[in-house]
């Protein structure tokens, strides 16, 4: 069954109680995606089947690579999203006439040009993974688990996707009591809550 509404995606249950709280109310229809690229892509593709929406927004938390771009506690509408696959030169779908062909950077919608949020199978840890990944992707401010794929699914079904990510922690430090969830979020959400009213 269509919709016209915009689909609002949330990865995980604490990430929405935490929206639950900044916005007072979430918007009817609002799902969960599931925690990394597997649980997101399959979790979107289902809901992309059976709801049919316009449009996706994505609303959630990521690492900062680069506190100047993207300062703690503060959020980005991101362009582009990559997948840190470790399997260069393979694209994720070759095509097949229906479908165009998926390789490498995917772009968003109502994002800041050249803002790169790069998608992992498992956060970074430590110094040494993060000047890893910064070397094959020297252009990503953001780290996350879902954004590629969710905009994978989006892709294969000709839905554009909005992502929105709170800069919650630096991307390498797994010390959660140094994190700003509530507040990352709180600013993810101010950054999509106008578009969304109009929408609505």
């Amino acid at each position: 069954m269509a919709t016209s509404a915009p689909l609002l995606l949330i990865p995980t249950a604490s990430e929405r109680e935490h929206l639950k709280h900044v916005a007072g109310r979430l918007p009817d229809g609002a799902a969960l995606c599931g925690l990394g690229p597997v649980a997101a892509a399959a979790r979107t593709a289902g809901l992309l089947a059976s709801i049919r929406p316009p449009r996706v927004v994505l609303v959630g938390i990521a690492g900062t690579f680069d506190e100047d771009a993207f300062p703690m506690e503060s959020a980005i509408s991101f362009g582009r999203t990559a997948m840190d696959s470790g399997v260069p030169g393979l694209p994720a779908w070759p095509g097949d006439g229906a479908t165009p062909a998926i390789d490498g950077p995917l772009d968003l919608a109502d994002g800041v040009d050249g803002a790169l949020l790069l998608t992992v199978h498992r956060p970074s840890d430590g110094r040494d993974e993060v000047n890893a990944r910064q070397a094959r992707y020297p252009d990503a401010v953001g780290e996350d688990m879902e954004a590629w794929a969710v905009a994978f699914a989006c892709a294969m079904a000709d839905v554009p996707l909005q992502v929105a990510r709170g800069a919650s922690n630096v991307v390498g430090d797994r010390d959660r009591s140094n994190w700003r969830i509530v507040e990352a979020l709180a600013a993810a959400w101010a950054l999509v809550k106008p578009r969304w009213d109009a929408d609505s």
